[in-house]
């Protein structure tokens, strides 16, 4: 397959995957010459999707591969720098990465989040290097995921937007200061999904509530376990 090919493909796939959740509507464009990014998908408070209900956008970008074992639940991929660079400038982003085989006819979603706290982790070990690494995982088929995948990447990304490029204190400066007043682990959800659950599968970031500073201040850092 040619290029052309390639991108149109995974384009129209993850558009068809994300229109299959009604919260959520694609506006992203085949043979898009945006530097950077494809497009955006627009996140709504309910299954309507009118203008008065939207809750906002997430800019997208999507990457087509020709691959012939569709079979893995992670995948790693190589990101210019540049273009990591710019979504933590833009506020975040969502990256897709579609392996596409068969001459077309098979096609497999993988995502990663990047929110500004998860692109300052990634970039901090890419010092002087004009690729990075990054691990996605496989897009889900439930309609309730996919959306909540997206609420929750939004409502991150709102939070830490005033903290892209602030310098951020370690919880133990923090408390070493005495200004901690507590920490939170937000999670967002949509539709049946159960929070509690939700918070187990999703990716998560960690807040610190700060004496005197109306704002929770992100952590840099990614919980695992």
């Amino acid at each position: 397959m040619n290029y052309i090919q390639i991108e149109t493909f995974a384009i129209n796939a993850v558009k068809d995957s994300i229109l299959m959740s009604g919260y959520l509507t694609p506006f992203i464009n085949d043979n898009d010459k945006e530097p950077t990014w494809d497009g955006a998908v627009y996140i709504y408070k309910d299954k309507n999707c009118t203008k008065n209900k939207l809750k906002g956008r997430l800019p997208v970008q999507v990457k087509g591969k020709e691959c012939k074992d569709l079979s893995k639940e992670e995948i790693s991929y190589s990101m210019s720098v540049v273009d990591l660079n710019n979504y933590l400038d833009d506020g975040g982003a969502i990256l897709f990465v579609v392996y596409i085989g068969n001459g077309g006819l098979c096609k497999k979603i993988y995502y990663i989040e990047l929110p500004p706290i998860k692109l300052r982790v990634e970039l901090n070990t890419a010092k002087g290097q004009k690729t990075k690494t990054l691990k996605l995982k496989e897009f889900p088929t439930d309609s309730n995921k996919k959306a909540s995948i997206f609420l929750n990447c939004y409502e991150n990304c709102r939070r830490q937007a005033s903290f892209s490029s602030a310098s951020l204190l370690t919880l133990d400066e923090l408390q070493e200061q005495d200004v901690l007043e507590g920490i939170t682990v937000p999670i967002s959800t949509i539709g049946t999904e159960d929070p509690k659950l939700a918070l187990l599968s999703s990716e998560v970031y960690v807040y610190a509530n700060i004496k005197g500073s109306p704002i929770p201040q992100p952590l840099e850092m990614i919980p695992i376990n």
